[in-house]
Parts: C-alpha cells; structure tokens; sequence
C-alpha cells in the first residue's frame, strides 16, 4: 500500500503517467468487462485474468522472463481465480474494446507489462501481437 500510495502521490491527477504502472492487467480487464457485458465477471477477476494475460504478452515480446510469468500464473491460480474466458470473449472483440483504453496514444495499443517483481513498464504492442496472444490464451488449457 505504502508504494502504491507514493506513485499517487507523484502523480495525484494521472498528468505525467507514471500512476499506469498501477494498471497492470486493466487492458485487458477492460475490455473484457467491455465483451462480457460486465455481468459475468467482477472487476478483481477481469484483473487478475487480465494480469495473465499481460504476462503472456510480455513472454510472447521478450520482455517478460518465463519465470516470472510461471511465477505470478501460479499465484494466480492458487487464488481460484478464472485465467480463461474461453469463448465469452472473442480473441476479435477484445481487441476492438481495447481500442478505447485510456492508456491508448494515437493509434497505438499500450499494455502495462513486468519484466519482474518491481520492474513494471508501459509499452505499445502491435495489435497482430496482442491478437495472437488472445487466440493463444483462448485455446490453451489452464495453468497450474
């Protein structure tokens, strides 16, 4: 809390950006709370599924190590909480909502990523990248 506490306080109206590392996973999350129609999942689980996803990202662009995404799926899971959204949430419509995240700059798409505990950054990815992550995520089993 205490660190969360001093990156509002550096930033207190969101003016230079340096709070967006307090949005790891809310891409994703957004969008889809955006897809489901924000029913079916509470924001905490459209987080953590999001910070799965953010994870899997980062592996798919080489910033993130295998590790720590293992690392944070792990803790994830051990939290019950749901890492697939299986066929609630096309892959296509995910990423149309994301397209109205306020983290966007122009036409680029931008995630919160981690290379490590402590090591959080903004990056833009490609929408065919972020696309093949979602298709990835949709098909794949969940992580134990």
């Amino acid at each position: 809390l205490q660190v969360k506490g001093d990156i509002v306080a550096e930033d207190p109206d969101e003016r230079t950006g340096v709070r967006d590392v307090l949005n790891l996973g809310h891409t994703f999350a957004h969008a889809l709370e955006a897809v489901t129609g924000f029913g079916p999942w509470n924001h905490g689980e459209a987080v953590a599924w999001g910070i799965a996803r953010a994870m899997e990202l980062g592996v798919h662009i080489s910033e993130t190590p295998p590790k720590h995404r293992d690392r944070v799926l792990k803790l994830l899971h051990s939290g019950g909480f749901r890492l697939q959204a299986g066929g609630e949430a096309p892959p296509e419509e995910l990423l149309k909502a994301m397209e109205a995240d306020k983290k966007r700059h122009g036409e680029e798409l931008r995630f919160v990523l981690q290379r490590g505990v402590g090591d959080t950054f903004v990056r833009a990815v490609a929408r065919d990248e972020v696309l093949r992550v979602l298709f990835a995520s949709a098909a794949g089993p969940a992580p134990s």
